[in-house]
């Protein structure tokens, strides 16, 4: 012991304090290791609604592709300039805050 206090200069305090964290660490390991396994309730998901619910997420899907593609096509010509419109706005941005970035650091 004198060898650690007094050569090492480890102080009493921390070696209280270490101890206790090794005694804290064995006590919870003992107790991980005999603790029985959970008993996990066994649940059952109806399915009936299950499919009902994955139907309307299906149907809703769908009709989104519906309008893409009309919008892609050219059949609904306000969304169509709409969105080119939004794609443009978001490209000026970018190049306005690249331009402003490089004036920034000089």
């Amino acid at each position: 012991m004198w060898v650690l206090f007094e050569l090492l200069e480890y102080h009493l305090l921390t070696f209280v304090a270490h101890l206790l964290i090794v005694v804290l660490l064995v006590v919870q390991c003992f107790k991980f290791i005999n603790k029985s396994p959970p008993k996990i309730p066994d649940i059952q998901i109806p399915e009936k609604p299950f499919l009902q619910i994955v139907s309307t997420i299906t149907f809703e899907i769908n009709q989104d592709f519906v309008v893409i593609r009309d919008i892609a096509s050219g059949k609904d010509l306000q969304q169509f300039l709409s969105g080119i419109l939004v794609y443009l706005k978001k490209k000026m941005k970018r190049k306005k805050n690249e331009l402003t970035k490089k004036k920034r650091v000089n």
